[in-house]
């Protein structure tokens, strides 16, 4: 599993800084969710993220979601950080698809 989102992520960071490229098709967006959870060590997780951090100057966009709380080298770049204690911690500030209802027995 770890060499699976290894090369996934590896992938990833391949097709944002070529998308810097005027020949590149690639749209320069990606949406990773949750590439490290329990799959692979922080310390690699971190190291590939910090690739394309240090690549600052490539005009594109990598949203990733993760529990792993960030370093304060990446502070910079978190964007909102969600939790589910309460409604002001969801991203949409309430539940969706979720009402409560008593059980029908």
């Amino acid at each position: 599993t770890t060499y699976g989102v290894l090369e996934t992520l590896a992938g990833d960071l391949a097709c944002l800084l070529d998308s810097n490229h005027p020949e590149s098709c690639h749209p320069g967006f990606l949406l990773h969710d949750s590439p490290r959870e329990a799959e692979m060590s922080e310390t690699l997780f971190w190291a590939l993220l910090r690739i394309a951090k240090d690549h600052n100057n490539v005009s594109c966009q990598y949203v990733v979601t993760t529990s792993t709380e960030a370093s304060s080298e990446f502070e910079d770049f978190v964007r909102v950080r969600l939790h589910s204690r309460e409604k002001e911690g969801f991203l949409f500030k309430k539940r969706i698809g979720m009402e409560a209802r008593p059980l029908d027995i």
